[in-house]
């Protein structure tokens, strides 16, 4: 059975069509949107880290959202566990947020909007442990 305690699951969001807006509204459609930011998440020791970056490997410059720069959601597979969190900013495109995860599979949705970039919210599996999840 594969150790998974560390968790480390990369998104790329690279083919994903482009951004529509609706005429005389400011609302994005964002369902079709290309995504130009990749998302890597890694969770080892209470330390949830979230990297950042464009499709050149730079950090994209963020935007702040309903009041914060980046929002953080976290579901487990259970549904008993659900953390909306805004991690810190260490800079060079990399978040940090301290959380004790228990074993299971994990939904993770960060909620950012970079500037000038394309990017949409997906789901992102974290496995904690050695289990296997099912969902």
């Amino acid at each position: 059975m594969e150790d998974n305690s560390k968790g480390e699951y990369e998104i790329d969001h690279k083919n994903h069509g482009s951004s529509h807006h609706n005429h005389g509204t400011h609302h994005v459609d964002r369902t079709n949107m290309k995504n130009e930011v990749n998302v890597l998440v890694h969770y080892e020791g209470n330390l949830l880290t979230i990297n950042l970056k464009d499709q050149n490997g730079n950090a994209p410059e963020l935007e702040v959202s309903h009041e914060k720069l980046f929002h953080l959601i976290i579901v487990s597979s259970d549904l008993q566990q659900y953390d909306h969190l805004h991690p810190v900013d260490k800079g060079n495109g990399v978040f940090k947020q301290e959380i004790s995860l228990k074993e299971d599979l994990y939904k993770v949705f960060v909620d950012v909007s970079p500037k000038n970039l394309g990017y949409q919210i997906k789901p992102i599996d974290l496995h904690i442990g050695h289990g296997h999840y099912h969902g």
